[in-house]
């Protein structure tokens, strides 16, 4: 799915590859829908480009 970020976001994070799934369990302040026994997980792996 896409993912968008504005501009400043992109600044910090431009060279990041940014891996978002929804799993099983309690969420925090990026949780889904509150009581659906999921949430998401935000992984990240840096990307050396030139």
């Amino acid at each position: 799915m896409p993912f968008h970020k504005n501009a400043d976001q992109h600044g910090r994070w431009k060279h990041t590859e940014l891996t978002i799934d929804a799993i099983k369990g309690i969420g925090g302040m990026f949780s889904l829908e509150n009581g659906s026994g999921r949430r998401f997980l935000t992984r990240s792996d840096i990307c050396l480009t030139e």
